[in-house]
């Protein structure tokens, strides 16, 4: 279901309707970008402090463009004949978004231009998001705006305006000067001077307008002409002026308050067919005494509050969203949902914490149980190995639910659209409707493949419920509830809401200064004698070298001191099958340069204080082979990385789903557009 502003109302009814008896919920993003400079990239040298730092700096920075929510129901189907199947009822919500500018740090935002080719090629509707998007006030927002709403009704409530803020009558132009008098005229004339009424005057407001009205009858036999008042619901005499400017109607409010009689209030009268910045008129309406005066004065102040208070709810929009899938109090589902999860906190509940603890504490309190379906796939090596190891959305879609895989004795569940739900194809992939829907189905699927079922889901509902926690479950699945997947950080897992402990980096060695051709396989075939555990890649031209101990380590950097086997520096190493072969890696060890973490970080430190938009200085690439191939660059495949690797790789629009746009982590990013909205 597409949802934009003007079916909005009608949408988040039916979201409350649906999760209010659901299992579970499933949610996805789509963004302007992911990140301003390269050095904000995510990258294996991250140590958690830095990935959240750019996690919090992506999510602050890109606009949210649309909110994906699918809610699932299970019910159990038995068949006559054979086991009883479990059946999922989804409901698919695609919310637009976009904010009206209508507070500060909602007024500019950034978009990467790879980011928005990216949603553009998969059909993204920008005019549709940007003209009918729902705009949206976080929670940090609202409590803003309602400060200001109460300040403006202390102000309103001063008997005595400032006299700071007095505008010098004698400064104003002529014809503002003459307008006033006749404003002030026309005032005086229907509810009678305050100067010659004073404060001995019998006469009361209602018998001074019957004497008004009388010598306006006089006064129109004699074709003079005089002012007529009207009459409210409640019975009281009032006057329309003729509309004006704010500056006018500030002279006036000024003017009739010293000039004309006290029992006279002055209010805001919107034009018909104006939005109430423009011109406007003031009503100006009589009173019998003070005390009627200041109890309609106070009424008029409750009604101009509770119409602002009205209008600030309205302004809550899309965050309804968000709050209605915390309190809905079940499992919340995203797939690599790290950067969604901070998007939706940035918008909705306010700025980001400084800290990766006080990040972690805040997002577990409002969703006490979310999974990550990629940290459930990578954790069972029966669901990696049936996804081939490539973990990124689409093809973990496609190997466990299209296939309808299901592990050794376990269920397969089937999956159906709810009532008023249309069926989904696959051309909306990356549209994050859909992508909720495939994340939710994958959940689904994994779970039992896992081993826990339908009662799983009911207990854990229950603990979040009435204790607002989800953790320390029996069941195996338990163990990855609130684990978050960190993209090129080797599997590592960030726990809700903690605690985290760094990574140890102590067997890592930062090595650059080789060719664009040179591959995976490479280093392996390098450093042969060492045990690499895993080569990480930064970029094109910086690596890190995982070792399994500390002794491969230090042969590692004492090999590349003095040359591969033991061969000088320089000397070519042959293929031992094939003398006349070509080499059997193509590192150049006087080229190569290679450094333990700890120095890399002191570098990268040093090189951030002299530039922060700059990347660290590094050896100049080898130059080109003879060889064709070595001139092009690097595009490694997945059989040249370890397992688990090349859904890490994206190099291509439908790999790694979850860094980019909601679902894409780019190798490549395109340059950045800064927008106001107007």
């Amino acid at each position: 279901m597409d949802v934009v502003a003007s079916n909005f109302e009608e949408a988040l009814a039916k979201l409350r309707s649906a999760v209010s008896d659901c299992d579970f919920i499933s949610l996805d993003t789509e963004f302007t970008g992911l990140d301003l400079h390269k050095h904000q990239r995510v990258s294996s040298a991250d140590s958690l402090e830095v990935r959240y730092q750019k996690i919090k700096g992506s999510g602050s920075q890109f606009l949210l463009l649309q909110i994906g929510v699918c809610v699932f129901t299970a019910v159990e189907v038995k068949e006559q004949h054979g086991p009883t199947k479990i059946s999922y009822r989804a409901a698919p919500f695609n919310f637009y978004i976009f904010p009206d500018g209508s507070v500060e740090a909602q007024a500019t935002t950034v978009c990467q231009i790879s980011s928005l080719q990216f949603l553009a090629s998969h059909g993204f509707d920008f005019n549709r998001c940007i003209r009918h998007g729902i705009p949206y006030l976080s929670h940090s927002e609202y409590r803003s705006e309602l400060q200001k709403l109460e300040r403006r009704r202390e102000k309103r409530q001063q008997q005595e305006p400032s006299k700071s803020n007095k505008i010098d009558i004698s400064s104003v132009r002529q014809r503002d000067k003459d307008f006033l008098e006749e404003s002030i005229s026309r005032v005086n004339h229907a509810f009678g001077h305050a100067l010659s009424q004073g404060a001995d005057d019998p006469l009361s407001t209602a018998d001074q307008l019957e004497k008004n009205e009388t010598n306006g009858v006089a006064a129109a036999k004699s074709g003079e002409e005089s002012e007529q008042t009207l009459q409210d619901e409640q019975g009281r005499h009032y006057i329309l002026l003729p509309p004006c400017n704010a500056y006018l109607r500030r002279l006036l409010y000024q003017e009739i308050a010293e000039k004309c009689s006290e029992l006279l209030i002055v209010t805001k009268e919107i034009v018909p067919g104006s939005n109430g910045r423009g011109n406007a008129s003031l009503r100006i309406t009589a009173f019998d005494s003070l005390d009627s005066k200041e109890a309609a004065a106070a009424d008029e102040l409750n009604a101009i509050h509770e119409k602002a208070m009205r209008q600030l709810q309205s302004r809550i929009g899309a965050r309804g969203i968000f709050d209605v899938v915390c309190d809905a109090k079940v499992p919340v589902i995203g797939h690599n949902c790290l950067l969604d999860i901070a998007h939706l906190f940035s918008k909705f509940v306010g700025p980001l914490g400084d800290t990766l603890a006080g990040f972690a504490g805040n997002v577990n309190s409002y969703l006490p149980c979310i999974f990550d379906t990629k940290t459930l796939l990578t954790a069972n090596s029966i669901l990696y190995q049936e996804v081939s190891g490539a973990t990124n959305l689409g093809d973990a879609y496609d190997a466990i639910v299209k296939s309808k895989f299901g592990g050794p004795g376990t269920i397969t569940p089937v999956f159906s659209m709810a009532d008023g739900f249309p069926a989904y194809d696959s051309s909306r992939h990356h549209e994050a409707g859909y992508d909720a829907y495939m994340t939710g189905c994958i959940f689904a699927s994994c779970m039992f493949v896992h081993g826990a079922g339908m009662a799983d889901l009911s207990e854990w509902n229950k603990r979040v419920r009435e204790s607002g926690k989800c953790d320390e479950i029996s069941h195996p699945l338990g163990s990855l509830v609130n684990q978050l997947y960190l993209m090129r950080l080797g599997g590592k897992l960030l726990r809700l809401p903690g605690p985290n402990e760094e990574f140890d980096r102590s067997k890592f060695v930062h090595a650059t200064g080789f060719p664009l051709a040179a591959k995976t396989g490479d280093f392996y075939r390098a450093f042969h004698a060492c045990n690499i555990e895993r080569v990480h890649w930064l970029d094109d031209h910086n690596v890190f070298m995982e070792f399994k101990d500390d002794i491969s380590l230090k042969t590692a950097l004492d090999l590349s001191s003095r040359g591969a086997k033991g061969h000088a520096k320089g000397e070519t190493v042959q293929n031992n099958d094939n003398k006349d072969g070509p080499p059997s890696h193509c590192l150049d060890f006087d080229m190569l340069e290679l450094q333990p973490f700890s120095e890399y970080e002191r570098r990268q430190a040093d090189f951030s204080r002299v530039s922060s938009s700059s990347t660290l200085s590094r050896k100049r690439p080898v130059p080109a082979s003879s060889d064709p191939a070595r001139n092009l660059k690097r595009q490694r495949t997945a059989e040249e990385m370890p397992a688990g690797e090349a859904d890490k790789q994206s190099v291509t629009a439908d790999s790694v789903s979850g860094f980019a746009s909601s679902k894409q982590a780019k190798t490549s990013h395109g340059a950045n557009m800064w927008c106001a909205i107007c």
